[in-house]
């Protein structure tokens, strides 16, 4: 029999159940990145929606009201962080969380994500595990944080 706390695995477990079924706008324009992470994430049973431009990402902003954002910061001549800028200063997106997805654990790269709004930071190369339990992580603080469920339609509908 386990020696662990069976208190302690449900709540691991409630922890991974979390975020399952959220909308998570996925900015990356590494093709390999994206397909990566998109797989990783549809496997926990989220729904994607993707973009490889600023441009995308903020189109798909216009319709759509996803549970979190989750951006590359070097995309290719532009810079995640600007997305995040946008994302805070929207009033209906300020209470998505946005985490960074960065190749770079350079020192001070941490205090120039969260400056620029983010609630949290992946490295890569991504720890499959750990990709998915960070995302659940800052999906159950979002909503604990008064984030939404609702979604817009691609109408500008809220459903």
């Amino acid at each position: 029999m386990s020696s662990e706390n069976p208190l302690i695995l449900y709540d691991a477990a409630q922890e991974m159940l979390e975020g399952v079924g959220a909308l998570i706008l996925l900015v990356e324009d590494d093709p390999a990145n994206m397909l990566l992470t998109r797989t990783v994430l549809e496997e926990a049973g989220h729904r994607i929606l993707a973009a490889t431009t600023l441009y995308d990402a903020r189109e798909l902003l216009e319709v759509e009201h996803p549970d979190l954002v989750l951006t590359d910061v070097e995309l290719f001549g532009e810079s995640g962080l600007e997305l995040v800028r946008d994302v805070r200063e929207n009033p209906h997106l300020q209470d998505v969380p946005v985490v960074a997805l960065t190749a770079h654990a350079m020192p001070g790269m941490a205090d120039e994500v969260f400056d620029a709004g983010c609630a949290d930071y992946i490295t890569k190369p991504v720890d499959i595990t750990q990709l998915v339990r960070r995302v659940n992580a800052n999906l159950a603080m979002g909503r604990a944080n008064g984030g939404s469920r609702r979604h817009r339609s691609p109408g500008g509908r809220t459903a």
